[in-house]
């Protein structure tokens, strides 16, 4: 316990320099006047003056104890490196997709709207073996849907992203749902009281995700069926990986 701090050079300097000027000059006095003195009549007289408390009170000090001496030798001690938490990185089988379906444009099948009065659009989003679905929107040419989905992440040994590429996981898939009431008064979401109509699709890459923050891209959704040459519409989408 002592050789360690005893071994610090700035420590045992302070405690040299300490022994040379309060006690050296007490031992040379005593000296001059009675040079017959013995080591024994030494220490009696530098504990008569309080010199040998003084002294036990520093090194106290510089080992950490409470002391009410003048002399601060903990002070002088180096202060201990700073001790860094260890980093650590989130697992992938705590990671998701967040994808966010903004606003649609350039819907043209919905620029005169009469004979779709109490319709709406849905999206449905499959990924992974997740199926989830947007809240519904009135038809427009311009929908804004404004939903975002956290889909989990196939969970993989290791805590790299890149190791998602190991394995086979499929793109997100979009299909975009008209839904129209059975009669003008009819609640367009009530279970038996619409029809629905299946209109565009689109698989989206989702791996773009791993080399950047955030991705935003213009959609093209194309029909189905014979109509798969044709574009629907456009929809804003952004997506990335969380945690990052």
């Amino acid at each position: 316990m002592y050789s360690s701090v005893w071994s610090e050079p700035s420590a045992r300097l302070q405690l040299r320099r300490f022994v040379k000027e309060h006690l050296a000059d007490a031992v040379v006095s005593d000296l001059v006047q009675e040079p017959d003195l013995s080591p024994d009549d030494i220490l009696r007289l530098l504990d008569e003056r309080g010199a040998v408390a003084d002294l036990f009170a520093a090194v106290k000090q510089s080992l950490g104890e409470p002391t009410h001496s003048g002399v601060d030798w903990a002070s002088q001690r180096p202060a201990p490196p700073p001790v860094h938490p260890p980093v650590v990185i989130p697992s992938v089988e705590h990671r998701h997709l967040e994808l966010r379906l903004m606003k649609g444009m350039a819907f043209v099948d919905f620029v005169t709207i009469e004979e779709f009065q109490g319709s709406v659009l849905i999206v449905d989003v499959i990924f992974a073996g997740s199926r989830v679905r947007s809240r519904p929107v009135q038809v427009c040419t311009e929908p804004s849907f404004d939903h975002t989905f956290l889909l989990p992440l196939p969970a993989l040994n290791g805590s790299s992203l890149l190791n998602l590429l190991q394995k086979p996981v499929g793109p997100v898939k979009m299909i975009v749902t008209r839904l129209d009431p059975t009669s003008n008064v009819a609640p367009a979401l009530r279970l038996g009281e619409y029809t629905s109509e299946v209109m565009a699709s689109h698989s989206l890459d989702w791996r773009q995700a791993l080399s950047v923050e955030k991705v935003r891209q213009n959609v093209e959704l194309r029909g189905i069926g014979k109509k798969s040459q044709l574009a629907v519409g456009v929809l804003q989408v952004e997506f990335g990986i969380l945690p990052e």
